[in-house]
């Protein structure tokens, strides 16, 4: 039966952070792990830590260096046989997403699985503002799985490393065209919404943000590609998929 570790990591959290605990503890699946890594938040996000920390396999509170190195933290806590990254503003879509999962890796013997995502308002969960559907592509033609909808192998990190803390937001894309795209692991895309993420996250926030997002990108390629046509390329159809994602049938 496959372990599953459930990695959030969170600052200044309390008004989401209940409710990405509460998606995790709900799923019927039961062979999983959470574990909480909280960046020395100054609201009451340690109070509802400690109110569930009983239902966790792990938490602490300390300074972080960035995004990255708070998940590099979560993953080296992890003991599982596949990992996944559910920010503190997101939430499994139901019940079922862990053992749908697990069926696909064990029925197809899978380095990763991936799935939908749906954006919602921050305000009003119900209500969507944009979809992210990416079945299974070529990453030199835009394509990338949503990160809080990817599950991959542990061994996966165990061999290629884990998040490039230099990244302030791309280290999720480094990461993938390390791990699954030069080793040509086996993805296998599940077609059904695994999470709802509310917007406003790092790559959204603005403009510098997004121009920050295209330049650490096109640093994450270079790493494996010389030729700047094919980088250019590959990012144009990435954002190109993006600006579609709002056209995407409900």
């Amino acid at each position: 039966m496959l372990k599953l570790s459930i990695i959030t990591i969170c600052y200044n959290a309390e008004k989401t952070l209940q409710d990405a605990m509460d998606s995790v503890f709900m799923q019927t699946y039961p062979n999983y792990e959470y574990i909480l890594i909280n960046g020395l938040s100054k609201d009451s996000t340690e109070q509802i830590i400690k109110k569930n920390a009983p239902r966790l396999a792990h938490w602490q509170t300390e300074q972080d260096k960035g995004l990255y190195d708070a998940l590099n933290k979560g993953v080296a806590k992890a003991t599982g046989d596949v990992l996944a990254f559910l920010h503190a503003d997101d939430m499994y879509a139901d019940e079922s997403v862990f053992e749908r999962v697990v069926q696909i890796f064990e029925k197809e013997n899978c380095d990763a699985v991936f799935g939908d995502l749906r954006f919602v308002a921050e305000d009003n969960v119900q209500e969507t503002k944009r979809i992210w559907r990416m079945p299974l592509g070529s990453f030199g033609c835009g394509f990338m799985p949503a990160h809080p909808a990817l599950f991959v192998r542990k061994k996966l990190f165990d061999k290629y490393g884990a998040f490039d803390t230099t990244y302030k937001i791309a280290g999720d894309y480094d990461w993938m065209l390390r791990a699954l795209y030069q080793s040509c692991a086996k993805m296998v895309y599940l077609p059904n919404f695994l999470v709802n993420m509310r917007m406003g996250g790092a790559s959204t926030k603005n403009i510098n943000s997004r121009i920050l997002a295209l330049q650490e990108d096109y640093r994450a390629w270079q790493k494996i590609e010389k030729n700047p046509l094919p980088i250019i390329f590959a990012l144009f159809c990435k954002r190109l998929r993006k600006v579609l994602q709002f056209f995407v049938k409900k």
